[in-house]
Formats: C-alpha cells, sequence, structure tokens
C-alpha cells in the first residue's frame, strides 16, 4: 500500500512536469545547414548557385518555397530569385582502413572486416542507391585505390568482392583520407554535387592532431562531409583517438557512428542519398566593380531558419565598349529643287550605325544609348534598337565639322563611350547677287514678255483698225 507521503510527492511532481510544459513553447526554432555548393557566373550578372538545405542532423529539407529564400551579395539582399529543385546525385567516396585492427572479431566470431563487407554490400544493393550514372561512387583503401569515379555501385561490389587485403598496412589515416579527398576534388561529372566520405575504420592508436587537422581544414574547404564508422569495442569509445575522430565529423558536417551489426550503415546511407537533391537559385547580380564578391543564402521557413557560410567569386566586370560602324566622313546635302528652302536639303537624317561589344566577356542588356553632337545629346534610344541612330541635319545651314561620339549605359549602371569622330556636313552655300535674284528676275521677264506682247498685239490691231476705215 502506497504512503500518503508518496503519493502527495509523486502529484507534487507531476503537477511541476505539467507547470513546466505549459511555459514551454510547444516548438522551437530548427538550426538549418546551409552551404552554397557551386557558383556558376558563366552568364554574368545572371548567377546560379547550388545550395543544399539540411537539418542539425544532415537530413536533407525538401519541398521549401522559393519565397523561403534570401540571397545577400555583399551583405545586401537581392531581390527577384528564381528557385528550383535539382537532382544532381552525390559523390560518394569509401574509405576502408585496412589496417591490423580490423581483423578483430565480435563475439558471434566475424571480423570487423566481413562486417564492412557485408554492411557496405547492403548499402550497395539498395534499389535506391543503385540508380545507374546518378552519383559518382569511388573505393579506397589503404593498400590501393580500388576503384575511382564509377556510375554504379555494382562496379564497387565487385572490386571489394575480389580484393583480398593483407592488413600490413602502416597506419597512415590521415594520409588515407587526404588521399580520398584527391580523388573527391580531381572530377565532378555535375556542379554541385554533395560530397561524402565514409570512412570505415578500427580504434586508430597513431591519430594525431596534426595531421588530423590538415584533414578537417581540407575536407570543410571542398565543402565534404566525413562520416566515420568506429569498427572497435565499446571500451574504445572512451579513448583520446576517438574523441579525435568525432571532431573530424562534428566540424565537417558527418555522422559518427559506432558499428552495430543489428542496425548496419542505415543513418549515414539516409542522409547520403536524400542529399541526391539540391535546390538551385538563379539571381541578377548587381555588382559593378572588377573583383571579388561575397553570396550568402539565408532560408526561413515556419520553424526553420539558417544562414549559410559566406561562398565568394571572382569577377571581371568592365563598361561596354562602342564604335561606329563605317561612318561617312562626309555628308553633302544637295538641293532637289532649287526653289526649296534650305531647311529641306537632302537628306535631312542621317543613320548612323553602332557595334556594341563587351570586354569582360559577359554580354548583358543595355538601358539606353545616346547620340552626341558636339556636346549635344541628338538622338536618344531607350528601348532596341539600342545601335541604330538617326541625326538630323535639317538644322546646319552652312558647312562645317562636327563631332560626333555615342555612349551607352548597361543594366548594372556602367556607361562606355565611344571614340570620338569628326564628319563634315557639307552645305551649298545660298545663292548671292544675280544668282539670288535670278528666280525673281525670270518671272520679271517672263511677266514683261507677256506685257511687250500684249502691247504690240494691241498695237497691230488699231494699225489694222485705222487702215480698213481708210479703205
Amino acid at each position: 500500500m502506497k504512503s500518503p507521503w508518496r503519493t502527495f510527492a509523486a502529484a507534487l511532481f507531476l503537477s511541476i512536469l505539467v507547470s513546466q510544459s505549459i511555459a514551454t513553447p510547444v516548438s522551437a526554432q530548427t538550426e538549418l545547414r546551409i552551404n552554397i555548393l557551386s557558383l556558376d557566373t558563366d552568364e554574368f550578372p545572371t548567377i546560379s548557385a547550388s545550395v543544399s538545405v539540411t537539418d542539425d542532423s544532415g537530413a536533407y529539407i525538401a519541398n521549401l518555397p522559393a519565397t523561403s529564400f534570401q540571397v545577400f551579395e555583399d551583405e545586401n539582399p537581392l531581390p527577384g530569385l528564381v528557385m528550383q529543385s535539382k537532382r544532381v546525385g552525390t559523390q560518394q567516396l569509401f574509405v576502408v582502413n585496412t589496417i591490423a585492427g580490423l581483423q578483430g572479431r565480435i563475439p558471434s566470431g566475424e571480423s570487423f572486416y566481413e562486417l564492412v563487407q557485408d554492411s557496405l554490400s547492403d548499402w550497395w544493393s539498395r534499389v535506391d542507391a543503385s540508380e545507374y550514372g546518378l552519383d559518382d561512387l569511388s573505393l579506397v583503401t589503404n593498400e590501393d585505390t580500388l576503384v575511382a569515379h564509377a556510375g554504379s555501385a555494382a562496379i564497387l561490389s565487385a572490386a571489394l568482392d575480389q580484393f583480398e587485403p593483407d592488413f600490413a598496412a602502416e597506419d597512415t589515416s590521415a594520409d588515407l583520407l587526404l588521399e580520398a579527398l584527391s580523388i573527391a576534388t580531381d572530377a565532378q561529372p555535375r556542379a554541385g554535387m554533395p560530397r561524402h566520405i565514409v570512412f570505415l575504420t578500427p580504434y586508430i592508436y597513431s591519430l594525431v592532431d596534426v595531421p588530423l587537422a590538415n584533414v578537417i581544414a581540407r575536407a570543410v574547404e571542398t565543402q565534404t562531409a566525413v562520416h566515420v564508422v568506429f569498427l572497435a569495442a565499446e571500451q574504445a569509445l572512451g579513448f583520446v583517438g576517438t574523441e579525435s575522430l568525432r571532431q573530424l565529423c562534428r566540424e565537417t558536417g558527418g555522422i559518427f557512428l559506432h558499428f552495430n551489426p543489428a542496425v548496419g550503415l542505415g543513418q549515414i546511407t539516409e542522409q547520403v542519398l536524400t542529399q541526391r537533391e539540391l535546390y538551385e537559385i538563379t539571381f541578377n547580380s548587381r555588382t559593378n566593380v572588377s573583383g571579388r564578391h561575397n553570396i550568402q543564402v539565408h532560408v526561413s521557413d515556419n520553424n526553420l531558419e539558417g544562414t549559410s557560410p559566406l561562398r565568394s567569386y571572382l569577377i571581371d566586370v568592365q563598361p561596354p565598349e562602342l564604335a561606329f560602324i563605317q561612318p561617312p566622313p562626309m555628308i553633302s546635302r544637295q538641293p532637289s529643287d532649287p526653289d526649296r528652302p534650305i531647311e529641306t536639303l537632302s537628306p535631312t537624317i542621317q543613320p548612323l550605325n553602332l557595334l556594341i561589344t563587351f570586354p569582360d566577356d559577359h554580354p548583358r542588356a543595355l538601358t539606353s544609348t545616346w547620340l552626341v553632337v558636339d556636346g549635344e545629346v541628338m538622338d536618344q534610344r531607350s528601348q532596341a534598337p539600342y545601335d541604330v541612330f538617326n541625326w538630323d541635319l535639317s538644322e546646319y545651314m552652312q558647312g562645317e565639322m562636327h563631332y560626333v561620339k555615342a555612349v551607352a549605359q548597361d543594366t548594372l549602371g556602367l556607361e562606355g563611350t565611344s571614340s570620338e569622330i569628326q564628319i563634315f556636313v557639307d552645305v551649298p552655300p545660298p545663292p548671292s547677287g544675280f544668282s539670288a535674284l535670278r528666280p525673281a528676275f525670270s518671272s520679271l521677264l517672263a511677266a514683261l514678255a507677256v506685257l511687250v506682247a500684249g502691247v504690240v498685239l494691241a498695237v497691230t490691231l488699231l494699225n489694222l483698225s485705222q487702215r480698213s476705215r481708210r479703205v
């Protein structure tokens, strides 16, 4: 029978738990791991970024909307990004540390190496692990690189079946991992593929801090997650070298797994295979200065939030270059009718064509172009075609030399100016002296001729009339 005191104590404890559950928020903000795995600036100022989004355990976060993403360039937010999910596969490097410790056995009699063979065979035989050509797969041991950059898990399985280690290799685990990192970075079938090293190892007695620090630095630099499958007795979990392996996983985003034959490699397998999809974000840069610039991606969705480390890119940005295409050195304006005013001398409009190029090899749209003659804007284009001007010549009343240049502004706000060229506009002088009176004089002569003819006719008719009377 329970004592009243124990019943009271239990009730008090329960009330404390209830009060704490009420005071504690139902959900807390989950910190996301955001990594920019690649930046593509080939179409600059349009930039594409491959971004991985995982939770703190490394599991891929799927189905995020575009509104969850915000891109910052040199700490300035960029609007108008486009996001899509992209299936790129993963780079998987299986590193088997075939030193003497891998010959150890578990109570059931199996060796650690036999456990490695069975667990990797289980992984590679999964339906979702055997999709040909999706992943980039390599298999490395202390004794040899058995497979490099294969497209099928069956190739790795066959290689491991045929491999017979002698377990005589020296314990140079850091060098082995550095070699694996070198293989990981010497080829990448698709930009942005997440990299994973699965390091299957017994306890490493000779693991020291300095070589391991080099491995960590190189893995972080290449954005490679290192997962450790630890094949050793449980008491080895407390050894100093084991803590170093845990540190390797923590700092590279990997998983430390003390191998249990009943569980296998499922935890690592799920993390690696679910990261075959990435988010591809496309946005327009606003930088108009050559040099190195930084991109950062922030993700926020409900209770999920995280910001990527800075990812830099180097770009050369220059203003557009302009040149006139075969401009005429002289334009002669000629009258089509001597009686018409000088403003209408032909031509009244002179077309001028431009060649617009981008010396930085990053063609981009223009926002405006101007034709400047003698320091005045004579034509402006704010929409295509930007490379054709119409020069109004009607205001020029006399022949003279004119100084002509073009200006163009691109979408980054950079302005380019052509070399100034000289074009002589030849305008015939207005008639002077007798030539100036010729049109009026001709009309006067015609009028006088008509008058004289009329007088002569009148005189003739008068004479004829007088003669007829005499008769």
